[in-house]
């Protein structure tokens, strides 16, 4: 199966696709053990083509959290945005500035902060464009 005819699915489609390899994987593997398999080739095929529809369908299930996470972004204007972003900067600068123990407990807030960061230049760069 290839990954375009794939991408063309529908998600319920994809999801029926998945349900119908695991279950030809399982017959494959049932039919190996008991000695009937007769080209073993067909199992290594199976699991990578359910590899691709497990891909595909994590791939549409983390675009739906990135535009969910980035909605309120690309609410701002691009004035607010950098207000935005000199805000995350000084926030970063005084986890910088803390000391050693305050810079240990903040390794979430800073990942938070950078994530922020990584966010208001997609949303920057996207209205820029458009």
């Amino acid at each position: 199966m290839k990954t375009a005819e794939i991408r063309g699915m529908s998600d319920e489609q994809l999801a029926l696709t998945i349900k119908d390899r695991e279950k030809e994987l399982f017959d494959l593997r049932f039919q190996s053990a008991t000695n009937r398999l007769e080209a073993h080739a067909k199992i290594k095929q199976a699991r990578r083509d359910l590899a691709r529809l497990l891909t595909i369908q994590h791939e549409r299930k983390l675009k739906v959290i990135r535009d969910q996470e980035l909605a309120p972004l690309r609410q701002m204007t691009l004035e607010e945005l950098a207000r935005e972003k000199k805000k995350c900067i000084n926030e970063f600068k005084e986890l910088q500035m803390s000391d050693y123990r305050k810079k240990h407990a903040g390794r979430r807030h800073r990942r938070r902060i950078e994530q922020q960061l990584a966010r208001i230049r997609i949303v920057t760069a996207e209205k820029r464009e458009g």
